[in-house]
């Protein structure tokens, strides 16, 4: 009887770690851009690059970072639901947002499996970025 009972507990230790790593049907995509708003009269947006992300799941402990290209984007494979970013500069500090983006509404996106979404984050026009990846080796 006791072998059973471990073979029972050994089968289950092994197929209950498989089914927590199969992720079908339960991976979004979602690029997300970053772009500092034009200052007031100035015209378009610019993108801008080396924005450090963090990605938190709402109703969830789940939070990881992103960081931009040189092109201002990047995409991001997340597990489906609602996510909400928060910009920061390369050395960790909080980035000023858009008064706009500023919004709950404006911060936080739907990640849909199977489907990619756009999402961009605008930061204040004054904003000046501080900080540098830094190189391989140090």
């Amino acid at each position: 009887m006791k072998q059973i009972i471990f073979a029972v507990l050994f089968l289950v230790s092994i197929v209950a770690p498989a089914e927590e790593r199969d992720l079908t049907g339960k991976v979004a995509f979602v690029r997300l851009t970053t772009v500092r708003e034009s200052t007031p009269g100035a015209g378009s947006e610019q993108l801008v690059r080396d924005v450090l992300l963090r990605l938190t799941q709402m109703g969830s402990a789940n939070s990881f970072l992103a960081l931009s290209d040189q092109t201002g984007s990047v995409v991001v494979p997340l597990e489906a639901g609602t996510w909400c970013v928060q910009p920061y500069s390369i050395n960790g500090q909080p980035v000023k947002l858009s008064l706009h983006t500023m919004q709950t509404s404006h911060r936080c996106f739907t990640a849909v499996p199977g489907t990619m979404t756009e999402f961009g984050v605008t930061l204040s026009f004054d904003v000046r970025l501080s900080g540098r990846i830094p190189g391989l080796g140090g």
